[in-house]
Protein backbone atom coordinates (compact mmCIF):
# COMPACT_ATOMS: atom_id res chain seq x y z
CA UNK A 1 0.00 0.00 0.00
CA UNK A 2 2.70 2.34 0.84
CA UNK A 3 3.98 1.76 -2.63
CA UNK A 4 0.95 2.67 -4.22
CA UNK A 5 0.89 6.30 -1.95
CA UNK A 6 4.24 7.00 -3.16
CA UNK A 7 3.26 6.41 -6.83
CA UNK A 8 0.46 8.94 -6.48
CA UNK A 9 2.76 11.67 -4.60
CA UNK A 10 4.85 11.47 -7.39
CA UNK A 11 2.63 11.54 -9.58
CA UNK A 12 1.17 14.84 -8.28
CA UNK A 13 4.87 16.12 -8.24
CA UNK A 14 5.09 15.71 -11.68
CA UNK A 15 1.72 16.79 -12.49
CA UNK A 16 2.61 19.96 -10.62
CA UNK A 17 5.91 20.44 -12.12
CA UNK A 18 4.82 20.01 -15.07
CA UNK A 19 1.72 22.99 -14.88
CA UNK A 20 4.61 25.63 -13.59
CA UNK A 21 5.63 27.33 -16.42
CA UNK A 22 8.61 29.68 -15.17
CA UNK A 23 9.73 32.38 -17.35
CA UNK A 24 12.97 30.90 -18.33
CA UNK A 25 11.47 27.47 -19.14
CA UNK A 26 13.93 25.86 -16.60
CA UNK A 27 11.23 23.25 -15.96
CA UNK A 28 11.16 21.79 -19.76
CA UNK A 29 14.63 22.24 -19.80
CA UNK A 30 15.68 19.96 -17.15
CA UNK A 31 13.13 17.46 -18.24
CA UNK A 32 14.52 17.30 -21.74
CA UNK A 33 17.54 16.62 -20.62
CA UNK A 34 16.50 13.78 -18.42
CA UNK A 35 14.54 12.67 -21.17
CA UNK A 36 17.58 13.33 -24.31
CA UNK A 37 15.81 15.45 -25.83
CA UNK A 38 17.18 17.22 -29.11
CA UNK A 39 17.01 20.66 -29.55
CA UNK A 40 14.14 19.92 -32.27
CA UNK A 41 12.09 18.06 -29.61
CA UNK A 42 9.80 19.19 -26.30
CA UNK A 43 8.71 16.40 -23.33
CA UNK A 44 5.33 15.54 -23.57
CA UNK A 45 3.02 13.68 -21.01
CA UNK A 46 1.61 11.03 -24.17
CA UNK A 47 4.20 10.32 -26.81
CA UNK A 48 2.90 7.61 -27.56
CA UNK A 49 0.29 9.20 -30.55
CA UNK A 50 2.93 11.57 -32.47
CA UNK A 51 2.22 11.95 -36.50
CA UNK A 52 5.24 10.82 -38.51
CA UNK A 53 6.11 11.50 -41.98
CA UNK A 54 3.73 9.87 -44.44
CA UNK A 55 0.69 9.53 -42.10
CA UNK A 56 -2.62 11.14 -42.64
CA UNK A 57 -3.57 14.09 -40.66
CA UNK A 58 -5.76 12.65 -38.12
CA UNK A 59 -4.40 9.46 -36.47
CA UNK A 60 -6.02 6.69 -35.07
CA UNK A 61 -4.40 5.08 -32.09
CA UNK A 62 -4.90 3.73 -28.36
CA UNK A 63 -3.61 6.88 -26.43
CA UNK A 64 -1.33 4.55 -23.69
CA UNK A 65 0.33 7.44 -22.26
CA UNK A 66 4.13 7.80 -21.41
CA UNK A 67 6.40 10.93 -20.90
CA UNK A 68 9.29 11.28 -23.73
CA UNK A 69 10.20 12.94 -26.49
CA UNK A 70 7.91 14.54 -28.89
CA UNK A 71 8.85 17.10 -32.13
CA UNK A 72 8.34 20.43 -31.72
CA UNK A 73 5.37 22.36 -33.61
CA UNK A 74 6.39 22.88 -37.07
CA UNK A 75 8.44 19.42 -37.01
CA UNK A 76 7.54 16.04 -37.64
CA UNK A 77 9.26 13.00 -37.16
CA UNK A 78 10.94 11.12 -39.90
CA UNK A 79 12.38 7.91 -38.46
CA UNK A 80 13.74 8.56 -35.55
CA UNK A 81 14.94 12.44 -36.70
CA UNK A 82 12.49 15.46 -36.30
CA UNK A 83 13.00 17.29 -39.54
CA UNK A 84 10.69 21.29 -40.65
CA UNK A 85 7.22 19.86 -41.67
CA UNK A 86 7.62 21.65 -45.20
CA UNK A 87 10.58 18.59 -45.67
CA UNK A 88 7.89 15.98 -45.37
CA UNK A 89 6.26 14.21 -48.12
CA UNK A 90 2.82 13.42 -46.79
CA UNK A 91 1.25 10.43 -48.19
CA UNK A 92 -2.01 9.24 -47.33
CA UNK A 93 -2.31 5.63 -46.83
Amino acid sequence: MAHVQLYILALILTTSMWNIQTSNGSVQFMLRLYFHCSSQEIVSPCRTCERSCGQRETLDCVKDCRYGCICRMGWIRRNSTCIPMSQCEQKDP
